[in-house]
C-alpha cells in the first residue's frame, strides 16, 4: 500500500459579529491571505507532496449549524477548530 503525503490548510472566516475579541488578528490573517496561500502550496511544491486547501462550504455549513443546534454554547472559532 502506498503512502501518500500531504500538506491541507482550510481557511473559514468568522463574521465579526460572532468575535469575541482579535479584532486586528482577524484582519492581519484576511490581508496576508494570499501570502500565506502561495507560500504554503510552495512549500508542498518543493518537498513533493500534494497541497490541499479548504474554504467554507455547503459541508462545513452543515456540521456549524447541527453544533448551532445540539450545543449552542459551543463558539463558531470552536466549531471551525473542531471541523
Amino acid at each position: 500500500m502506498a503512502i501518500s503525503r500531504v500538506i491541507y490548510s482550510f481557511y473559514i472566516e468568522i463574521p465579526t459579529e460572532l468575535l469575541v475579541s482579535h479584532h486586528s488578528s482577524k484582519e492581519k490573517f484576511a490581508d496576508n491571505y494570499d501570502w500565506l496561500l502561495t507560500s504554503q502550496k510552495h512549500y508542498a511544491n518543493k518537498i513533493g507532496v500534494e497541497y490541499k486547501h479548504f474554504t467554507k462550504d455547503e459541508a462545513f455549513d452543515i456540521y456549524a449549524e447541527w453544533f448551532e443546534d445540539n450545543y449552542p454554547q459551543i463558539s463558531y472559532y470552536d466549531i471551525i477548530n473542531f471541523y
